[in-house]
Formats: C-alpha cells, sequence, structure tokens
C-alpha cells in the first residue's frame, strides 16, 4: 500500500496558498486555540486520544507538494499517522514564572512557520504549570483547517478522551476524504445554484461603497499585533438580557456594536464588512475536517436616529439572506466585478464572531477554551467568542503592524469595550449620542482655553526690529539693497501720504502687486497704519480685477508697477515708486493705535457661482502667528528668504513678516515662467537660505537643485513621502493654513517620510476634530477639521450667508467664532492631524487645489465663454499624475 495519497485543494485552500506565496509568510495563517484545565487529567488517554484523531482525519496528515501543469499544489496526505504524534508534553510546574513562560512558549509558537511541503500543519501541546493545572495548546494552519473543522476535531478529541476514561469503546470516525471536497465544489460550478448566487451576489455588491479603514494607507501583511480580553460578569449579563429582550441573537448585537463604533470613529456612514462563514452547505463539505470557510460582505448605513438595536435588527435579516449564498467565494464575487469596481477589495476590517457551545470538557476536569490567533488580517480583524459554559466572552483584536501599533490598537481596544459598556446602560440611545472618549479623556485633549492676553502686532513690532537691525539689509531687488532703517522711512512717507488722503484703518488700499520693492514698501506701509491690504496681481483676467476692485470698495488704489494702465478707479489710482517716496513727508508720530480687530488684508480665494470671495483677516494674531513660524523655521536676522509665492496667496503675507518680524533678508527675483531650470538657476546665481513652495512646485525640480541645508516650507496642497524623501538633504517644514485663518494654521517643523501630520497649532489656534454632527471626537479618529482662535477671519467680503456657514459659533465660546474647514481629518493616537482629502463634505464647496491655489471648477467654467472662441465650457473631474522634468 502506498505511503500516501493525493487529493485536490479546496478554492478556499487555493486563496490561502496564493496570499501565503505572494507574503512569503504563514504565521499570520495560523489558528491557534489554548485550554485551560483544571482537575485531574490522564496524559496517556490524552495522548491515545490525539493519535485517534490524527487518524482519522486526513486534513492533519497533508503536506504540500507542486502538482503538474498547475498554478496550485496538490494536497499529499499521509495514510498512517505519523510513528511520534504531533505532541509535546512541557513542565513548568516546579518554575516561579510559569504561567508568563507558559505564554511566552505559546508567542513562540504563533510566531514561527510552518512548512507546508515538509509539514507538520499542525502541533499539540500540554503545558502543566500547577499540580493539576494544564494549558492545552493546539496550532493548525488554515492552509488545511477551518474553524469549523477546528471545533470538530477538539470537540471529537475531548469525546475519544472522556469515552476512554470511561472506559467505554472507541471507533474511528468514518469522514469524508479530502477529495469529497474538490469533487462536492466542482459539482457546485456546473449547477443552477452558482448562477442564482452570483446574480445575488453581483446585484448586493455592485454598488457598495469604498472600504471603511480604520487607519489610513495600506501596507502588505507581514505581522500581526494581537489583542485579547476576556469580559464577563454583570457587563455580559446585561448583553444577553438586551439581546433577549429584543428578541436578537447575540451575534448580531455584538456585530452592531462594532458597526457602531467604526461609524462613531470613522465617520463613515455606509460601512461594509467582512464576515467569515462556514460555507458548508454544499452536502459533501458538511461533515469533513477541511479548510473550506468564506467570508461575506456585509453592507449597513447609518444615519443619526440609528441605534445598535435597529443596526442589530438589519444585520440578522441580512445575514438570514447571505447564509443562503454562502457557498460563492468571496475572491469570485471581487473578480465578478472588476469591470465596475477594478480589483479592490470589498472590505477592510473582518468581524468574526463564533457562538455556540463547544463542550470540551475533559472528565473530572473545568476546562475554559481560549482563542490565541485565528489567521490573518490585512487591515483589522475584530473576533469576539461566545462558546465558554461561565458565559464569558473572549474579545480579539487583529491587526496588521505596518498600519497600527500596539499603542495605537490598544487604545481602540480600550475605547471599544468602553463604547460596549455604554451601549449596554443605555441601549435605546441614538448611535451619535454614544461617547467614544474615555473617561475624563476629553477635557485633557480638549482644554478649555485659557483666556488670551493682549497680542503683539506689527506696528510695535516692525518697529522693534527697526530699532534693533536698523543697519542690515531688508530686502534685495536685483541691484537695489534697502535696509531695515530706510524701510522704515519709506514706510513712513508713504503712510503720511495716506493720513494726507484721511485714510485709516477701517478702510482698505487696494495694491496693484509686483516683483519690486514699491510692493513691500506698501504692503509694510499699510500694515503699519492698520489699514486693509488688498493684494491684486496684474496677471488675472480683467473680469476678476474688476470684481475684486468692485467688492472692496478701496479707498485708494496704489500701483507699483509703472507699466499698468487701467480705467479701473482711475480717481483713486497712484503711482507709486521709491523716488516718488521721496518727496513725501513722513507721518506725524505718534502713529494711531491700530484696532487689532480691523481688517489687516483681503484675500480672493476662488468661489462659487463663478465668483471669488474675499476672506477678511484681522490683525489680532499675524505677528504671533509668524513668530510661530521664525521659531519653528529657526530663521535668524541675516538669512535670505526668497520672495516667490503669488501675490493674492495669503503665503504672500507670510513671506513678509516672518522677514520683517526676525531681521532676515527678502530677495525679489523676477517671475519665473515656470518651475523647475528657472528657479534652480536663480537659485544658483543667488543662494537663498529659505524658500515657501508648494509641493507640486518641488517635485519639478531635482535634488541637486538645492543646497543642502535650504530650509523649504511647504503648504498650499498635499505631500507625498517620496517626495519628501527625495530632499531629505534639506530641512522640510509643512506649513498649514486656509486663508480664513491668517496665514499659518499649523507647523511641522520636522516633516519627514515618517511624518506627515499637519504639526503642531499656531499660536493661540485651537484644532478641534468633530463628526458631522459638529461633536468632538478623540485620537484614533476620522473626523472634520475645525479651527478657532484668535487667528480665525471675520468672514467673507459682502457674503453674510456664505459667512455664517462656514464661520460658525466656537464650541469653547459662542461669542467667538470657528472656521468650518471642510478637510477630512485623520487624528492619531499620539495626537498628530493628518490631511485626508475633502471627501463627503456636506458643505458642497467642490473646491480643488491647483499648484496651492484654490480654485472653484465652476468660477473657471463661468470663466471660460470669455475667452474668443468659446461659446461654452464644461468641467470634468479626471485624476492624473504627471512626473515634471526641469524643462526651461
Amino acid at each position: 500500500m502506498s505511503k500516501e495519497s493525493k487529493s485536490r485543494i479546496s478554492a478556499a485552500q487555493k486563496e490561502v496558498y496564493l496570499a501565503i506565496q505572494h507574503s512569503g509568510i504563514n504565521r499570520n495563517y495560523h489558528l491557534c486555540e489554548t485550554q485551560e484545565i483544571k482537575g485531574k487529567l490522564d496524559i496517556n488517554l490524552l495522548r491515545l486520544a490525539l493519535h485517534m484523531v490524527f487518524t482519522e482525519t486526513e486534513a492533519l496528515r497533508v503536506s504540500f507538494r507542486q502538482a503538474p501543469d498547475s498554478d496550485f499544489p496538490e494536497q499529499c496526505i499521509q495514510n498512517e499517522p505519523p510513528g511520534r504524534e504531533r505532541f509535546k508534553l512541557i513542565d513548568l510546574s516546579g518554575q516561579p514564572e510559569a504561567k508568563r513562560t507558559c505564554q511566552n512558549i505559546i508567542q513562540d509558537l504563533t510566531g514561527q512557520d510552518l512548512n507546508p511541503e515538509t509539514g507538520p500543519l499542525v502541533r499539540f501541546l500540554l503545558i502543566c504549570i500547577a499540580p493539576e493545572h494544564y494549558i492545552f495548546v493546539e496550532l493548525v494552519s488554515h492552509l488545511v483547517i477551518d474553524r469549523s473543522a477546528n471545533g470538530m476535531i477538539l470537540q471529537r478529541m475531548t469525546t475519544i478522551y472522556n469515552a476512554l476514561y470511561n472506559g467505554q469503546p472507541v471507533r474511528l470516525a468514518n469522514y469524508p476524504t479530502l477529495e469529497t471536497v474538490a469533487e462536492a465544489e466542482t459539482a457546485y460550478l456546473n449547477s443552477p445554484t452558482l448562477t442564482k448566487d452570483r446574480r445575488y451576489w453581483h446585484d448586493y455588491c455592485a454598488n457598495l461603497p469604498d472600504p471603511v479603514q480604520l487607519v489610513p494607507g495600506e501596507a502588505p501583511l507581514s505581522e500581526l499585533i494581537r489583542l485579547r480580553r476576556v469580559i464577563s460578569g454583570d457587563l455580559v449579563d446585561r448583553l444577553r438580557a438586551i439581546a433577549a429582550a429584543h428578541q436578537l441573537n447575540i451575534s448580531g448585537l455584538l456585530i452592531a456594536v462594532c458597526a457602531a463604533y467604526i461609524h462613531r470613529m470613522t465617520g463613515e456612514s455606509e460601512l461594509v464588512f467582512g464576515i467569515p462563514v462556514e460555507a458548508r452547505q454544499l452536502k459533501g463539505l458538511r461533515d469533513v475536517p477541511a479548510m473550506v470557510a468564506n467570508i461575506l460582505p456585509l453592507h449597513m448605513t447609518l444615519d443619526q436616529k440609528s441605534t445598535v438595536l435597529s443596526i442589530a435588527s438589519g444585520v440578522q435579516r441580512q445575514l438570514s439572506r447571505h447564509l443562503l449564498h454562502q457557498t460563492y467565494r468571496y475572491e469570485q464575487i471581487v473578480q465578478d466585478l472588476q469591470e465596475e469596481r477594478g480589483n479592490k477589495p470589498l472590505f477592510q476590517i473582518l468581524l468574526n464572531i463564533v457562538s455556540g457551545g463547544q463542550t470540551l470538557s475533559f472528565s473530572e476536569t473545568q476546562t475554559l477554551i481560549r482563542n490565541q490567533a485565528s489567521g490573518p488580517a490585512n487591515h483589522l480583524g475584530i473576533d469576539i467568542f461566545d462558546r465558554n459554559s461561565d458565559g464569558s466572552l473572549e474579545f480579539g483584536f487583529n491587526a496588521n503592524a505596518a498600519l497600527f501599533t500596539e499603542k495605537s490598537l490598544t487604545l481602540h481596544f480600550q475605547r471599544f469595550l468602553t463604547f460596549l459598556t455604554r451601549f449596554a446602560g443605555q441601549p435605546a440611545q441614538p448611535v451619535p449620542a454614544l461617547d467614544v472618549f474615555l473617561e475624563q479623556e476629553e477635557e485633557q485633549i480638549y482644554p478649555h482655553p485659557a483666556p488670551i492676553a493682549k497680542l503683539p502686532l506689527f506696528q510695535d513690532s516692525f518697529q522693534q526690529c527697526v530699532t534693533r537691525y536698523a543697519g542690515q539689509t531688508a530686502i534685495i531687488c536685483g541691484e537695489q539693497h534697502i535696509s531695515y532703517q530706510m524701510l522704515d522711512d519709506y514706510t513712513d512717507r508713504l503712510i503720511g501720504f495716506l493720513l494726507s488722503k484721511n485714510i485709516d484703518q477701517y478702510q482698505s488700499v487696494a495694491v496693484l502687486t509686483s516683483r519690486s520693492i514699491e510692493s513691500m514698501i506698501a504692503m509694510t506701509a499699510l500694515f503699519r497704519l492698520g489699514v486693509g491690504y488688498v493684494p491684486v496681481d496684474p496677471e488675472l483676467p480683467p473680469g476678476r480685477i474688476e470684481y475684486i476692485l468692485q467688492d472692496t470698495a478701496p479707498a485708494l488704489f496704489l500701483i507699483t508697477d509703472q507699466s499698468y494702465s487701467s480705467s479701473l478707479l482711475a480717481e483713486k489710482q497712484c503711482y507709486l515708486s521709491v523716488a516718488l517716496l521721496a518727496h513725501f513727508a513722513p507721518a506725524p508720530k505718534p502713529l494711531p493705535v491700530v484696532d487689532p480687530f480691523s481688517l489687516a488684508y483681503l484675500i480672493y480665494t476662488s468661489g462659487p457661482a463663478g465668483q471669488p470671495k474675499g476672506v477678511e483677516v484681522t490683525h489680532r494674531n499675524l505677528v504671533a502667528i509668524a513668530h510661530t513660524i521664525i521659531s519653528a523655521a529657526e530663521i535668524r536676522p541675516g538669512q535670505r528668504i526668497l520672495r516667490l509665492i503669488a501675490p493674492g496667496v495669503d503665503m504672500s503675507v507670510l513671506e513678509l513678516m516672518i522677514v520683517l518680524l526676525s531681521g532676515a533678508i527678502l530677495v525679489i527675483t523676477d517671475k519665473l515662467s515656470t518651475p523647475g531650470k528657472p528657479l534652480a538657476r536663480q537659485l544658483c546665481q543667488q543662494p537663498v537660505d529659505l524658500l515657501l513652495m508648494t509641493p507640486g512646485q518641488l517635485a519639478c525640480h531635482q535634488t541637486e537643485d538645492f543646497r543642502p541645508g535650504t530650509t523649504i516650507m511647504l503648504g498650499g496642497e498635499a505631500c507625498t513621502a517620496t517626495l519628501l524623501a527625495r530632499f531629505s538633504h534639506c530641512r522640510l517644514l509643512n506649513v498649514y493654513g486656509p486663508a480664513e485663518n491668517s496665514f499659518a494654521t499649523s507647523v511641522n517643523a520636522k516633516y519627514h517620510p515618517g511624518d506627515l501630520s499637519l504639526g503642531q497649532p499656531a499660536a493661540n489656534t485651537r484644532l478641534y476634530v468633530v463628526d458631522q454632527h459638529q461633536q468632538l471626537l478623540p485620537p484614533g479618529s476620522w473626523g472634520e477639521l475645525m479651527i478657532g482662535g484668535s487667528g480665525v477671519a471675520r468672514g467673507y467680503r459682502n457674503l453674510p450667508g456664505l459667512t455664517a456657514q462656514y464661520f460658525i459659533p466656537d464650541l469653547f465660546n459662542e461669542n467667538e467664532t470657528m472656521y468650518r474647514v471642510g478637510d477630512r481629518v485623520y487624528f492619531s493616537e499620539d495626537r498628530k492631524i493628518y490631511y485626508q482629502g475633502r471627501k463627503d463634505h456636506p458643505i458642497k464647496d467642490h473646491h480643488v487645489k491647483i499648484r496651492g491655489r484654490r480654485s472653484e471648477p465652476d468660477e473657471i467654467r463661468h470663466g471660460m465663454p470669455g475667452f474668443a472662441g468659446v461659446e461654452d465650457a464644461v468641467m470634468m473631474e479626471q485624476h492624473l499624475q504627471f512626473t515634471c522634468g526641469s524643462a526651461d
């Protein structure tokens, strides 16, 4: 008789095999259970029972060998159990740390790969930790056994042992062969049932949303983090009573609690989870210990009225339908939907609820079964086991170690159990009303803001710098160099001229900006006097310039570009040059005191209905924010900072302020036609220490374009880890902030591929992460970013409705406003905030970023017909990626 027989592998085994082949690791596919046994145990009878189980169960005697003319291996089954069973006895009963040593042995075991080609793919250990106190360990690969089969094997082992212990005869079980599985699956593929199942799943899955994730990012599974807890007592009793009172099974209730928690932590109203099922509908699969399990997608939609109880009812109804079609493979569903969805997974989170009695008590002993490993989780898997006679529930979180840290997973574990307890106390509460903070955590994360002392204003702060750095260079423009003292004198004369025109700080002055010293003088003078600065970029379309001037109704229109000619506000136009300033009388002293709540500048960003909207920023927090950036970038007197940002962008104000409040030098160059080589040549001719740019502009450069140690402040759009790695020889900072909160909201002074966060809030700035109901959210959550503090703008010029929509009462002080950014963010467990786009924001602003500028597609569409030959225009969204060269 041959020593081995062969069998085809099941569809489920194929998927496990492919995953193992792809990763080169199989330890993540281990199933490991332990039984704590207290009492008199006959070890010889246990060994004999295991020998009989090996003899009657083909799957325990399997190894794999590549099949000829196939991409998959075949199963090689030893026809006789091995002479030495896969069983080992370890005696720790005399050791002082027996329990800890036992746990270390189990962890080592679950961390080892099993060789599919040589086997064995199953291990049994009996560890004695004290007299008549044992831990029985079973480890098996999902390549050969699923959970249902594992339950059969453990139950069978216990049955044999108890019969032998009581002197009863035992016959070997006559299980179907493994080839029976392949035969049953082949028959199914040629049956009308498959057609019905395919139609059912295609209809169910065709419009599923993208899978929800608890943490952002994707990474191949290499290592798993596993956490296990057991709960019992009053909490479990209450959960069972709630289920019984509402005619729910405990499995459906626990799935609903998991879904409610994920909803609260992600804000996603549509959720899809993977639910492992036995998939033993086919007659040939019901009684064979083998790997045939499947995973089914479960889609849920939650709203503000949803309760855990209503979710649980829906879960039970869905699962009752799903189970009628559970034989159809998940991987086939994904393949069927490839045309509609591509090869994207349907879910990233597994919910594995194992219930039903497994009476595994050995005669004259007490036994508790616990799970140590349950299989892979590419993102996150939640296991809940309800199977012990003491009524306890086992909870297990399994997570991809490339995405989660042990700290973050532990925090989610604690938060989930707290959430479960709160639900048990108020089962009828709507899900949004169930708090997700730990006890006293909210006060720690979001402390009540302290009163803000009097804030420094530009008028005084600039004067201090003039006193300190009077003779040092402030601005370089070509061959022109002016010192801080000269800049003070020029601005003083311009202020005198403005005062002579009866212009005060409650008015605004438009400045037709250019890359000139005159533009910088104008800006500085207006900030000193407290008059509202309105930059007007001469390269804007004439219609937009006209709109800005009409909307702001400035008291004066300063022209710093002598070549510019326009009939707009002709009676208010005033050409400005350094030569003309010499004829102006200096301003009388002292200058008027600046009202911190008056308008500092008015920046126009793209707006709805084809028109830009003006953001009104006050003087109140500008200096404090500028000092935050100066400190973060470690800007020193005499350092050269390049004037690169377009004048109509708020970061151009930041460029000026971080220079003039630190004693640095602003280097003004001619406009660069394109990023890349033109800037590289400029930096070669005139090196600088710091420059501000968008990631898109940086991507168009070569590494060698910037000297080592050059400080580059990035803002305006998201950045990739790959781009940061390319320029790791530079000092990189992330300056985040919408125009509606002055010119900077936060700064990450250690911006690198391992930390793409927004960084720390700027001075007097508060960041709130909230859900769709504007409730604060804890670390580990996804939400919408709100900004509070002294830098929040007054609103939008002449747009009270839009202002009311975006600028809402602050969560801690209804007399202050906070800005509703619309950015979706992830709030990590270490309290860092990561930008995640603007998906599904309730305010449909449809903003896009183009080279760091906020743009409104409607405005572009409305503007296109203004060009010759264009009758109408349509905006279409298409996601493209380009690799920038360094062309001239």
